[in-house]
């Protein structure tokens, strides 16, 4: 029993942003960013650098709220919509790593990848930057 507890508060905390799978995918995504941009929080459980940009991407969304959305992806729970993800940016020809990195973030507008943000940012203006850059103001 008291393994059972430590495991469970050993689980990182994985911000306030809705998960998305592959079958929420189109509507939380691509259709919710013909409405206003959508920020996709790529992370996997096990990824240290990904638990330090969770407070922050939450912290930029809350001040962007009604103007855009951040949802989050596990990578390794959904790796059919990473596949899709990734091709929807060679398609836009937006530059990646060939083997992708985690923590990442995709921004979408129109239907479409308009940006990328690779890396466990934790500074808040590189984010912010990163979030106006992809708003569509």
């Amino acid at each position: 029993m008291l393994l059972g507890l430590s495991l469970a508060v050993a689980q990182p905390a994985m911000g306030q942003a809705p998960g998305v799978t592959e079958n929420s995918f189109t509507a939380e995504v691509i259709e919710a960013s013909r409405q206003k941009p959508v920020f996709v929080n790529l992370y996997a459980v096990w990824c240290g650098p990904c638990r330090p940009l969770f407070p922050v991407l939450d912290t930029v969304a809350d001040e962007y709220s009604g103007r855009a959305k951040l949802v989050s992806v596990d990578v390794d729970e959904n790796p059919r919509t990473v596949n899709a993800m990734l091709e929807l940016l060679d398609e836009e020809e937006i530059k990646r790593p060939p083997n992708m990195q985690i923590p990442a973030v995709i921004a979408f507008r129109d239907g479409k990848p308009t940006g990328l943000m690779i890396g466990g940012q934790t500074k808040i203006e590189a984010v912010r930057e990163f979030f106006a850059k992809n708003d569509g103001s």
